[in-house]
């Protein structure tokens, strides 16, 4: 059954798209989510709640651009994640290890 207040139950989202948008601090070009984690993947699965936030307007005029966060963590991962040679997207950034699919939620949705 869903949540009687749909902005009350969204707030934890929220809140972790703007700690980890705002951690990005004044990044500029391709970066990851959450810079310097190693991983090509974690960053990317909170990529739908970056999204939301953006789609929500949460930036409430205080410059926290969910927009740009998420355009540069797909750039990422489809242009600076290692692959192997078939073309299947690294888990980790170091060494190709393949664990799982990168979220795709931040690949198939437009900021």
């Amino acid at each position: 059954m869903p949540p009687d207040n749909l902005t009350t139950a969204l707030v934890p989202f929220f809140t972790i798209a703007r700690d980890v948008v705002s951690r990005r601090g004044n990044a500029t070009g391709v970066e990851p989510l959450i810079l310097n984690d190693g991983s090509a993947g974690d960053p990317a699965s909170i990529g739908m709640s970056v999204l939301l936030a953006n789609w929500t307007g949460q930036d409430n005029g205080n410059g926290t651009d969910f927009a740009t966060a998420a355009r540069d963590q797909l750039d990422f991962v489809l242009n600076v994640a290692p692959r192997t040679p078939d073309g299947a997207i690294s888990h980790r950034v170091a060494i190709i290890q393949l664990w799982c699919i990168v979220p795709v939620s931040i690949i198939v949705s437009e900021c």
